[in-house]
């Protein structure tokens, strides 16, 4: 009698068991690929928090040896600097000081110093630096008896060109990666006593800056080897004030990236609340918008306080505000302009339209 046959049968998958299971890899895939963004991001925030901070020691080394940096003695002696007006007929100094009722603590990103003068003295150094990133420090005038409107000598320029505030320098074994810029403003140091006060952004150089084959990004920011048409400055913006991400061009034509400022003021019942002033233009509005209303973003107020932006409420209305991380007490609150002293309430920011990787402020005393 025969025996009956055995089949083994061999397990295997159906097609719709290999659709399922091919889909489910295509989602992890998918979902793997939206992280790596993320995962590059933090690695380069905690390569530029590490950077930023040797950056910032090195500024601040520069900062406090400035003789051969920035004439901060010309600055101090350009009584104009600061000035509310162009005036300076009726005030008289008493020694180093001035009188603070004629003085607006403000940032000064520009560099226009308040003097009398016109043309070469008032607008060159604004000129210089939004064309080619070139700061001109002590560009002014200085008083040397004691009242300003009796005699007064032209002060010594400084420049701190562009490639001198790229880190690492240009053609040092490393290619260049920040750039840094100060904004200065005078500083009460109690009773009628001023002083000078630096604001410090670090920024990471744009990302876009193209680099033609055979040469370095050193070459293109240093405007060596290259025709103008393809040297770039390390940040630029557009006429709208919006970030390029490809730098600006070199030769005149483009236009840097310059601190800005903003009216603002403080609630007491909103004391974490920064919010945009009433006579601030629609353009400020826009840049506000575009700028400072961005979660960690960092400005400086005019007291010299460095904040974070930590959170944009929903808008109400029209007013536009952003909450920060500090929290300022009544005595720095509700600025009115015309009734309250200049430098002791909260009116004006400065920031940069790229968010800067380190922000520091620096405090020159006489």
């Amino acid at each position: 009698m025969s025996s009956p046959i055995s089949v083994r049968l061999r397990p295997g998958f159906s097609l719709i068991e290999v659709l399922i299971a091919v889909l489910v890899l295509a989602l992890g895939l998918l979902g793997l690929a939206a992280v790596f963004p993320v995962v590059i991001a933090q690695q380069r925030d905690a390569v530029d928090r590490t950077r930023g901070a040797i950056v910032a020691e090195t500024v601040q080394n520069l900062l406090e040896d400035a003789e051969n940096l920035v004439s901060f003695e010309g600055m101090r002696r350009d009584y104009l600097f600061s000035m509310q007006n162009g005036n300076a007929s009726d005030v008289c100094r008493t020694g180093m000081d001035l009188n603070p009722e004629y003085m607006t603590f403000l940032w000064e990103p520009t560099w226009q110093w308040k003097n009398s003068g016109s043309g070469h003295w008032a607008q060159q150094p604004q000129v210089n630096y939004e064309r080619y990133g070139d700061l001109f420090v002590g560009y002014g005038r200085t008083y040397s008896l004691e009242c300003l409107d009796l005699e007064s000598r032209a002060e010594q320029q400084y420049i701190v060109p562009v490639t001198g505030r790229l880190f690492p320098q240009p053609y040092s074994g490393e290619e260049p990666q920040y750039v840094w810029d100060i904004v200065p403003r005078r500083a009460r140091l109690g009773g009628n006593k001023t002083g000078l006060e630096i604001a410090v952004f670090i920024r990471r150089i744009d990302q876009r800056i193209a680099v033609p084959r055979g040469f370095t990004l050193s070459d293109v920011l240093t405007r060596n080897r290259l025709p103008a048409t393809q040297q770039r400055l390390p940040l630029g913006v557009d006429s709208s004030g919006r970030p390029t991400g490809t730098g600006a061009p070199a030769n005149g034509s483009g236009t840097y990236s310059l601190p800005q400022v903003m009216p603002v003021f403080v609630r007491s019942s909103e004391p974490t609340m920064l919010v945009l002033s009433s006579t601030a233009s629609a353009e400020e509005r826009q840049w506000w918008s575009a700028h400072v209303a961005v979660p960690g973003q960092t400005v400086v107020d005019n007291l010299g306080h460095v904040l974070n932006v930590v959170r944009v409420p929903e808008l109400t209305g029209s007013e536009l505000k952003v909450e920060v991380d500090r929290r300022y007490p009544d005595s720095q609150t509700d600025y009115v302009s015309g009734a309250d002293p200049r430098g002791v309430k909260v009116e004006q920011i400065v920031y940069t339209p790229q968010k800067p990787v380190r922000v520091f402020t620096y405090r020159a005393e006489w």
